[in-house]
């Protein structure tokens, strides 16, 4: 109850801070030439496929999350392309409008194409993005690049993405940017999920900050775009609450809902607007980023080849060690039978020589036996005689 409270006082707190510094700087002014046709702040909302930027784009305007725009391909929620995920949003669109229909704060929202997608016409629509911006809005506000809470990893996507937009905008459109959030529930159920995960808003962003910082500085070495980058801010905005409910003061979820929102409202008012006047065409970065992944493409081509080759010696190895294993054990049991018919002949020969040799020694015995009965009669005889 108590930090429900103490949300609801920063709320008002930041509202107060938005209208004191309300004229010093962030809002159309004279260095802002096309204010008539995109009021300020203006905000684009940036991200992969299937994050949800059309959804905010809606719900900014104060439109049902699900809206369809039957006119242009964009501010349209969903895929087309069956498996392939293709969003449907594939123009770069401005809409003028109000804050959460509130009058008293006219702003311009941008919704842009997803990043990432596998499309053969993607250079068209990134060039589209660039001129849309560089020769119709000209000024932007507040850049914010959106993440899904499921989103616990940098993907190939989002390198892709960062990629890009550093090439198109180059080093101080960082100044400008923020991270959004979402499909971020503050209802029991997902409170209770990212408590068991160890997920907090902070650890979440400090994740964000640093991939976004590792893919941006693999295309910069500015230092100062590394610090920028790590103290980005972040905002958690679940599309899904149902913003026209009155806010409770012990309804965590409405007052999550009306506190990130008014402070990505209040970040991008206060924003000197970037000019867009030195975005740069794609098409080179495209160039090189589609033969970069041609060459992943083949390295991970060139190893699972050297994988099944390694698979295929281990299995040959077996099998010849399994052979020789059946060989060595058929050797063995061969020279023991060898070996024990070797002893047998030994030991019959041993035993014949034995046997000779005992009938050869009984022999002697008897013919000295004789003797000795021989030499006895003899001298019987002879002393009879005398």
């Amino acid at each position: 109850m108590g930090f429900v409270w103490k949300s609801l006082l920063s709320l008002e707190l930041g509202l107060a801070l938005v209208s004191a510094t309300e004229d010093a700087g962030g809002s159309c002014d004279q260095t802002v030439s096309n204010s008539a046709e995109w009021p300020c702040p203006r905000i684009v909302v940036l991200g992969s496929t299937g994050v949800g930027k059309s959804t905010l784009a809606n719900i900014f305007l104060g439109r049902d999350k699900n809206y369809e725009d039957e006119d242009r391909e964009c501010f349209n929620v969903g895929h087309t392309g069956g498996n392939k995920g293709v969003g449907k949003t594939r123009e770069t669109c401005g809409q003028r409008g109000y804050w959460f229909n509130d009058h008293n704060k006219e702003f311009t929202v941008i919704d842009t194409p997803g990043f990432g997608e596998e499309l053969d016409d993607e250079a068209d629509i990134l060039e589209k993005l660039v001129n849309k911006l560089k020769h119709d809005i000209k000024w932007i506000n507040a850049f914010v690049i959106v993440f899904k809470e499921s989103d616990t990893r940098v993907t190939a996507s989002t390198v892709r993405m960062i990629s890009m937009l550093s090439a198109m905008f180059g080093d101080n459109f960082w100044n400008n940017v923020i991270i959004g959030v979402t499909w971020w529930g503050f209802h029991d159920q997902g409170v209770a999920s990212r408590k068991r995960k160890g997920v907090t808003k902070e650890s979440f962003i400090a994740q964000k900050r640093e991939g976004l910082l590792k893919a941006a500085m693999s295309k910069s070495g500015n230092q100062e775009v590394g610090r920028t980058i790590s103290k980005l801010q972040g905002v958690f905005i679940d599309a899904f609450y149902n913003s026209t409910a009155k806010v409770k003061p012990d309804d965590l979820a409405a007052v999550e809902f009306q506190t990130n929102t008014e402070e990505l409202f209040n970040f991008a008012k206060i924003k000197k607007p970037f000019h867009c006047k030195d975005i740069k065409s794609v098409l080179n970065e495209l160039a090189k980023l589609e033969e970069e992944r041609r060459i992943l493409e083949e390295k991970r081509q060139e190893l699972v080849r050297q994988q099944a080759d390694a698979n295929g010696l281990l299995t040959k190895c077996k099998e010849e060690c399994d052979n020789g294993q059946t060989t060595v054990q058929a050797g063995l049991g061969a020279g023991m039978f060898i070996l024990g018919l070797l002893l047998g002949v030994l030991l019959n020969v041993w035993y014949k020589v034995f046997r000779d040799s005992r009938e050869g020694m009984s022999g002697d015995d008897t013919s000295n036996n004789s003797g000795r009965a021989s030499t006895a009669g003899e001298k019987s005889e002879m002393s009879y005689a005398a």
